[in-house]
């Protein structure tokens, strides 16, 4: 089973270090997501958007030195959004009722509106 979630989040994961220290000590192979439904074994960060849906079905990530520690991509994706401290959400409002929508997303100070 894979682990769903947006393009923001994704991109977000792929920028970070991963917990696992110095990038370029580490990287993913044999990925396999669907993107928007469509299976992909490449995921374009550059061409992927923040409103994409995504569900990574599988891979592996490289860790280390000669002797690699293989740590599979689904459940180290998984780790990373429950460490995350804020919460992503792509919600689709009537555009009748987007006025009102913001007006309660505004009453949390720290909540951001991106578009």
């Amino acid at each position: 089973m894979g682990v769903k979630l947006n393009g923001a989040q994704f991109k977000a994961f792929w920028a970070s270090d991963w917990g696992l220290g110095e990038p370029g000590s580490f990287f993913a192979d044999d990925v396999c997501a669907a993107i928007n439904g469509v299976i992909t074994d490449d995921i374009d960060t550059e061409k992927l958007e923040d409103k994409d849906s995504l569900n990574v079905l599988g891979g592996v990530i490289f860790h280390g030195g000669d002797a690699r520690e293989e740590i599979d991509l689904v459940s180290f994706i998984r780790k990373w959004l429950k460490a995350q401290k804020v919460a992503t959400f792509l919600v689709e409002v009537p555009l009748e009722d987007a006025e009102e929508f913001r007006l309660h997303v505004k009453a949390f100070p720290q909540a951001k509106i991106r578009g």
